[in-house]
């Protein structure tokens, strides 16, 4: 029963920083996304 725990703890741990990982990355998509607006405006 232990190890089954253990098992469903590293797939939930897995997906919470995969979660993070995809987060970070979009956000930087985002920032990214609005320097080219912000350069844009700037014509």
């Amino acid at each position: 029963m232990k190890k089954g725990m253990g098992v469903i703890i590293a797939v939930i741990a897995a997906v919470v920083i995969a979660g993070i990982m995809l987060m970070s990355s979009y956000n930087g998509f985002v920032s990214a996304e609005e320097n080219v607006d912000q350069a844009y405006s700037q014509i």
